[in-house]
């Protein structure tokens, strides 16, 4: 639910959020971690137009199963084109997420004029968003950020939570060196989650 909450809470940041059949990016990591709950989120529950950017045959399914209508492999595939392709002028809006400093370098040439552009989570502080101020005015983008939830948002999202469906994969606690080497290769799909022996 915390993920839920918090893309949530990036996609209602102001009175210039899309609306929903507006499309938006989610860069990257759509099929990872509980990403795929945002993709569910806003493209099952919400109705918006989801482009999941994500790697790997697996997070390409779990991300189209989650309701994604677009999926781009940024390892093989050129996402900025693909975005262009999908929407003509760019996203309304794009998730840029913490754990990827491209995600934050590619934002701006997704998003189309009059876009937001929502930086989610807490990344290092050397991540930057390569815009000008007077490009970022001329387009006339919006560009938010997203740490946590409100209240409100999170009595909403339990009302919904019965109609998300999450994969998460439970390991023994013995598996936990593995889970380690998944993660470092960009491996896991969905959430795995290690039990602790009693």
């Amino acid at each position: 639910m915390m993920q839920g909450l918090l893309e949530e809470s990036a996609r209602t940041q102001d009175a210039k959020k899309p609306r929903p059949s507006s499309s938006i990016v989610h860069r990257p990591g759509a099929g990872e971690g509980l990403r795929h709950i945002g993709v569910q989120i806003a493209a099952r529950l919400q109705g918006y137009r989801v482009i999941a950017v994500d790697s790997t045959e697996a997070k390409r399914r779990l991300s189209l199963d989650s309701g994604a209508e677009a999926f781009i492999d940024f390892a093989t595939e050129d996402v900025e084109a693909r975005v262009k392709e999908l929407t003509v002028e760019g996203a309304h809006a794009v998730l840029a997420v913490s754990g990827s400093e491209a995600s934050f370098t590619t934002a701006p040439k997704l998003v189309r004029n009059l876009g937001v552009t929502v930086c989610v989570g807490l990344p290092r502080n050397d991540f930057n968003l390569p815009i000008s101020t007077t490009g970022c005015a001329a387009r006339g983008l919006t560009i938010k950020g997203a740490a946590v939830g409100a209240e409100k948002q999170m009595d909403e999202l339990l009302q919904l939570a019965i109609k998300i469906k999450p994969l998460v994969e439970v390991l023994d606690f013995s598996e936990t060196g593995s889970v380690f080497e998944k993660l470092r290769r960009d491996g896991i799909t969905g959430r795995v989650v290690v039990k602790i022996p009693q």
